[in-house]
Parts: structure tokens; C-alpha cells; sequence
């Protein structure tokens, strides 16, 4: 595992370097998913990533925010207290698209030096892409 591992994130940097066939971070990762350039999907085992929607308790504005780790926004800008009207888990939804569209994932684990190395420097989430 930990040599596959190895292939898969040098072939990625390499890519990202000459700024090729990879994308990295949720939301360039999703937009490459749902426009069906992605070959490989590759996700950081330990990411606990979700996709958070508040509600305004006083002036009742919604909007959805991407959160990591289970630390919750409890004020809204105009002084209101949010509260939680959704929370779907950000890596999930990313796998059940690349299963959905026979997109293999790789899962990296944060031992390595290059699983830390993609955690750190590209959040964890990353994909390789059959075109730009």
C-alpha cells in the first residue's frame, strides 16, 4: 500500500508542479467530479470535512459553509445566533460522485511523508484528470 501510495502522490505533484492533469481542494476537485474530468480521486483517509447549513436565528438569512473538524460558526454578521440546518459529510458526497461516475479513489494515509505532504499542502483532496 505504502508504495502504490507513493506512486500515486509523486505522478500527482509532478502534475500540479507543471501545472497539468491534477487538481487539488474540495471545490476544484468537485467541479472536475461533476464535469467528468477526473481518472483518479484522491483522498486523505483522516479528512473529516463537511458541508454545513445555517440559519440566521434573527434575521433569518441562510447559507451553506464548508467546515472541517465538528467546531461549529455560532454568530451570524448581523449579531443573530445560527443554528445548524444541515450538515453533510463533504467526502462523502465527493465518493459517492466518483462511484457514480466509475472514477477510481485512492485513500492516502497521513503516515507517510508524502500522505502528510498532501494533507498539508493540498488539503487532503486531490484528483488526477484525463483532460483539462
Amino acid at each position: 500500500d505504502a508504495a502504490q501510495e507513493r506512486v500515486v502522490l509523486e505522478h500527482f505533484i509532478k502534475e500540479v508542479v507543471r501545472n497539468g492533469l491534477a487538481v487539488y481542494g474540495y471545490d476544484n476537485t468537485l467541479r472536475a467530479l461533476q464535469a467528468g474530468q477526473v481518472s483518479k480521486l484522491i483522498l486523505n483517509q483522516d479528512l473529516d470535512m463537511h458541508i454545513i447549513e445555517y440559519k440566521c436565528n434573527s434575521c433569518g438569512k441562510g447559507f451553506k459553509k464548508f467546515e472541517l473538524g465538528r467546531s461549529r460558526e455560532q454568530k451570524h454578521e448581523c449579531g443573530g445566533t445560527l443554528s445548524v440546518t444541515g450538515d453533510k459529510d463533504a467526502i462523502e458526497a465527493l465518493i459517492e460522485l466518483a462511484d457514480n461516475n466509475g472514477v477510481e479513489t485512492v485513500f492516502v494515509s497521513s503516515e507517510s511523508s508524502y500522505g502528510k505532504e498532501f494533507l498539508m499542502g493540498f488539503k487532503g483532496v486531490g484528483a488526477m484528470l484525463r483532460y483539462k
